[in-house]
């Protein structure tokens, strides 16, 4: 019996997580990866809050 209830959490605990992957994407229009012309591959990101840092 506990086996079967920490297998039904465990299962709704990843469908969660993997239902809201997929909302994160859905928003952002990112293509990625992008294979280039010279072979080399660009990872995207969506980061609307990302700020730059660079110490002086």
């Amino acid at each position: 019996m506990t086996k079967t209830a920490i297998f039904a959490a465990l299962l709704a605990l990843g469908c969660a997580t993997a239902n809201a992957q997929e909302k994160l994407f859905n928003q952002a229009s990112v293509q990625s990866p992008v294979i280039n012309n010279d072979g080399t591959v660009t990872f995207n990101i969506y980061a609307p809050k990302a700020v730059m840092d660079i110490p002086s």
